[in-house]
């Protein structure tokens, strides 16, 4: 009920925002891919992307804002921001995070901060192997109501911090 409840919440401030924008002479275009940053003597001024039926297109704005995914299928971004051994990241997620926009944003200069966590969840290490159990096997609750032990006996981390900052632990122990 409470899942239910969230989603009709989401659902509703999604739709007034949506209004409030169109209302004010905003747009919004879903299912499109960023290709670049148009600029004009350093300004960003626009974005060029491709719409869903494959066609090239740009908007010209005095202001844009870019709904970040993500770059977590991207095989060569991975090891610069997450662990150098990465294919051990298990991903439940769509794969489309490419990281265009992060790497547009880099091209002309732009930098990087507080790049070092992920989200995350800590999950069995049977799903590595076995896809079927992509929805099952997530030990979260377990670790943050008990106490994570590393081989030798000795705790590392507080487990009440959560199950994102559990899995940030765990991810930086495997970096060692």
């Amino acid at each position: 009920m409470l899942i239910l409840i969230r989603k009709l919440v989401v659902r509703i401030l999604l739709g007034l925002l949506n209004k409030g924008l169109r209302t004010n002479g905003g747009q919004i275009h879903l299912g499109c891919r960023m290709e670049a940053l148009l600029s004009s003597e350093g300004n960003k001024i626009g974005v060029k992307y491709k719409t869903p039926n494959n066609q090239s297109d740009q908007i010209r704005a005095l202001n844009v804002i870019i709904a970040y995914v993500g770059f977590q299928a991207n095989l060569q971004l991975r090891p610069n921001y997450l662990q150098k051994s990465s294919e051990g990241i298990c991903q439940r997620n769509a794969k489309t995070g490419n990281g265009d926009v992060l790497t547009m944003a880099l091209e002309p200069g732009g930098a990087t901060t507080n790049m070092g966590t992920f989200y995350g969840q800590v999950l069995s290490q049977d799903k590595l192997f076995n896809n079927n159990l992509w929805r099952y096997l997530q030990p979260d609750m377990l670790c943050g109501d008990g106490i994570i032990v590393l081989g030798n006996g000795s705790g590392f981390t507080d487990e009440g911090d959560g199950e994102v900052c559990l899995a940030n632990q765990m991810e930086s122990l495997m970096s060692l």
